[in-house]
């Protein structure tokens, strides 16, 4: 387990109804996903909410591990078959108005930690992208 870090997290808005990411996350299982969340998930680590096409306006904070549940979320149900069995409960933290889009992150100079590389579309769209916690409040500093 790694400490002060953070984890970004790719999601929809779409499935965001009712606030669902202030109570739980779900990401598609994969090894490489499983890794990250079991190495860099923690109970109190800030999950920072990247919307496709819009940005960061959202922080949730872990209560607990990752764990994988494979029951369909109703939320998430729509015309394609998503599970995401890695899940995370969550507790809300912090909720904007304002978007922190890629191109921002990148002129803060938002890193991975397991690369030490500038965040990339890829990234995002590998779902778990872990941060340090001082990127974090970079981050939240701007929200």
């Amino acid at each position: 387990m790694v400490r002060n870090m953070a984890v970004i997290v790719c999601m929809t808005r779409a499935h965001d109804r009712n606030f669902i990411y202030d109570r739980l996350i779900g990401v598609p299982d994969n090894s490489r996903n499983w890794c990250i969340a079991s190495k860099y998930i923690f109970q109190g680590i800030k999950i920072y909410i990247y919307y496709i096409r819009e940005g960061i306006a959202t922080v949730v904070k872990a209560k607990g591990p990752p764990y994988k549940d494979y029951t369909i979320v109703n939320e998430w149900n729509d015309s394609l078959p998503e599970i995401y069995p890695i899940r995370v409960n969550t507790e809300p933290y912090l909720r904007s108005q304002n978007f922190i889009r890629l191109g921002v992150l990148q002129q803060l100079g938002i890193r991975r930690v397991d690369t030490n590389t500038i965040i990339v579309p890829y990234h995002l769209q590998s779902s778990l992208t872990p941060i340090s916690d001082n990127d974090g409040n970079i981050i939240e500093s701007r929200l």
